[in-house]
């Protein structure tokens, strides 16, 4: 049995939020991290108090919350792209933010939280926007100074089927030294919730062990690198082709430069976090939605989101910076002519720029 603070999302033209938050962010996650600043009203982020408590279970965090697509048009149109199916880029938002509520809900006391990164984004269907949908969440395993936490939306019914999952990894620092901290421990309940705990661990150490077998200079490859290697050294050869002899080289080949897309923003105030830095579901939002565009003017037809390999963010940066994004379709240059559907694989980056 679940225990999870619901929030319905039923928001209209006289929503109590103010118009200022709803310009850079989406109206379920303003609602998010409107009720965030209100439980933190008046704390000192300089101030930090270790945790009290030996360990917390996974139901003491789990939040949800509701879309009611079918009571409130003006909400449904917020959510729905031009080919009235649902917008990804504002879901992406409303799981960031949500998933910082959760990991606000299982520290004690007040340490800064920082989004470290997302993993691998599954969308399992295509959902039906006219129909009511429930975004939910809960810490699933617990490290030193990290945790995870797993994010689902399913249809909101008796039945409903779950159809996008996510993991969310925060890190807890010093407000002060910015140095990483302990945190309260996780203590699961049920059958599932160890296996997720269990898995949660295989995956942290997995990353753990990748960091440390990073490329270095005089070190030898692996097995998989040498495979990488060789792969990319054929397609240098393929590029080099399109660059000198273009008359020659395969018609259905594109280079990489041919394919980017740039954009540039200033990230406004609404778009902070608690800390004062940029809130990350709006950096995510944005990204996917330059590269949806980049897909679509590659592909030359409407793209079809399949999942999202990675989120990594290296650091937090001010709201009062320029956003600059350069975007990328990589792996599959040589896209078949004749071959449908084609799939993309695309890569943003995100620099801040004074």
């Amino acid at each position: 049995m679940h225990s999870y603070m619901i929030c319905s999302i039923l928001l209209s033209h006289h929503s109590a939020l103010s118009p200022p938050l709803l310009l850079d962010v989406s109206l379920a996650a303003a609602e998010i991290i409107s009720d965030r600043n209100k439980k933190y009203t008046g704390y000192d982020s300089k101030q930090y108090e270790p945790p009290a408590k030996v360990g917390k279970h996974p139901s003491e965090s789990a939040v949800g919350i509701a879309y009611l697509f079918s009571q409130d048009q003006f909400l449904l149109e917020t959510y729905r792209n031009p080919y009235g199916e649902m917008r990804f880029g504002k879901i992406l938002e409303d799981l960031d933010a949500l998933a910082g509520n959760i990991a606000f809900n299982h520290v004690e006391g007040n340490p800064l939280i920082v989004t470290a990164g997302v993993d691998r984004i599954r969308v399992r269907r295509r959902p039906d926007i006219g129909v009511d949908q429930f975004l939910s969440g809960k810490v699933t395993w617990v490290g030193s100074s990290s945790m995870e936490i797993r994010m689902k939306i399913s249809d909101q019914c008796e039945d409903g089927e779950e159809w996008l999952e996510a993991y969310f990894t925060f890190v807890t620092l010093h407000p002060e030294t910015k140095k990483s901290i302990k945190i309260s421990p996780l203590i699961p309940e049920t059958d599932e919730e160890r296996a997720h705990f269990e898995l949660g661990a295989v995956k942290a150490n997995a990353k753990k062990q990748a960091r440390r077998s990073k490329l270095e200079l005089g070190r030898p490859l692996s097995e998989t690198s040498l495979k990488i290697d060789q792969r990319a050294a054929e397609l240098l050869d393929e590029a080099g082709a399109l660059l000198r002899m273009p008359s020659l080289a395969d018609p259905c080949s594109v280079l990489m430069d041919q394919t980017a897309q740039s954009n540039a923003m200033v990230a406004q105030p609404q778009a902070r976090n608690l800390h004062d830095r940029i809130f990350g579901g709006f950096l995510m939002r944005r990204a996917f939605e330059l590269a949806f565009a980049t897909a679509y003017m590659f592909g030359g037809d409407k793209p079809r989101f399949l999942e999202v390999d990675d989120v990594s963010f290296d650091k937090p940066g001010k709201s009062e910076f320029v956003l600059f994004y350069l975007m990328y379709s990589c792996v599959q240059f040589k896209v078949s002519c004749f071959i449908w559907p084609s799939y993309l694989y695309l890569i943003v980056f995100a620099s801040y720029m004074h």
